[in-house]
């Protein structure tokens, strides 16, 4: 499966309205250029969103929080004079 930027799912996520594009841990892995254990590690921590939706061992983020959370870390970034 070819990885998609983020531009891509953020635009999946804006095209349908009533319908949020959920990405899962690997695709987010991916993005983050982490491995899918660390994901969940960092959800544990504290340190990524819940995901969205779990149905018994599946676990789904909405393309949209995921993009709000890249956007909060680069502000927080930004304000502590990093480069993000």
């Amino acid at each position: 499966m070819k990885a998609r930027t983020l531009a891509e799912i953020d635009a999946e996520a804006s095209a349908s309205a009533t319908v949020p594009r959920l990405i899962d841990a690997d695709q987010i892995a991916d993005l983050m250029h982490l491995d899918k254990r660390q994901v969940y590690r960092l959800v544990r921590e504290g340190k990524f969103p819940r995901p969205t939706i779990e149905v018994g061992r599946y676990r789904r983020w909405s393309a949209s929080d995921y993009v709000a959370w890249v956007e909060a870390q680069r502000d927080h970034g930004a304000k502590q004079g990093r480069h993000g």
